[in-house]
């Protein structure tokens, strides 16, 4: 199922044996868009502690009561190590890893410059978080850091980030960036495929898209309080004329 990342941020989170705290924000991976982590603030319940999650130990995301829950306990998370929320996410260097727990350090970060474009594979099931090697952290990404970011196509710049939509069942890989055209197309609505990213640039805090304004100003609208179906993909992908990802 497609959802939306900023719906599900501020969920609350609960572990097999009760709440635990709530969703602050997640991880993705820059080259690949696959959501690593989940930021978990759970300072309520421990002071001051925040820890980050693998959406592989999502057991289950309620909607409707708005409550994410987890394959862990609260002894695992406890004896998690914590993290500093106030360092910038852009370059991890070290982590201190707890395979058994899936929950890890976020380590101090440096800020990077540019990176090539994504790559468009998808995590599978079976993949290990930890089977990552040390360079691969340093295209992790914060969806608040993103969010805001402007948005430029092959002719000028359309808007800014306004969120992310993921698949919540399987890999909670990133599909699509939701584009608000603010002022320039009266404050639109418009969603872009992970795919038809050419280029981000941290330093300008820009994502390029390869489409031109013109096209997106004609696409289908987004509406947020609708959710996303195949019957709107196809709709979307055959508009630009893009192969289908699900074929």
């Amino acid at each position: 199922m497609l959802r939306s990342l900023k719906e599900i941020q501020n969920y609350k989170i609960f572990a097999k044996d009760g709440e635990i705290g709530s969703v602050d924000s997640f991880l993705f991976d820059d080259l690949s868009w696959n959501t690593r982590y989940v930021v978990a603030d759970i300072g309520t319940w421990l002071s001051n502690k925040s820890v980050l999650i693998s959406p592989f130990m999502i057991e289950e995301a309620d909607v409707k009561d708005k409550k994410l829950f987890i394959k862990l306990t609260k002894d695992e998370i406890e004896n998690s190590p914590s993290i500093d929320e106030k360092l910038p996410v852009s370059s991890l260097k070290k982590s201190e890893r707890k395979k058994e727990q899936n929950i890890i350090l976020l380590p101090r970060i440096n800020q990077s410059d540019e990176h090539i474009p994504p790559q468009t594979a998808r995590v599978s099931e079976n993949e290990s978080d930890f089977g990552l090697k040390e360079k691969d952290y340093g295209h992790f990404r914060s969806t608040k850091e993103v969010i805001g970011y402007k948005i430029h196509a092959m002719d000028g710049e359309i808007g800014h980030v306004e969120d992310f939509i993921v698949d919540s069942k399987l890999t909670w890989s990133i599909y699509f960036l939701v584009v608000d055209t603010g002022g320039w197309l009266s404050g639109k609505k418009v969603i872009v495929s992970s795919k038809w990213i050419n280029r981000i640039s941290w330093d300008k805090k820009e994502v390029q898209v390869d489409l031109i304004k013109d096209k997106i100003q004609n696409s289908p609208p987004y509406d947020p309080s609708m959710p996303m179906n195949r019957e709107y993909e196809t709709l979307l992908f055959d508009y630009y004329g893009k192969p289908r990802y699900w074929v």
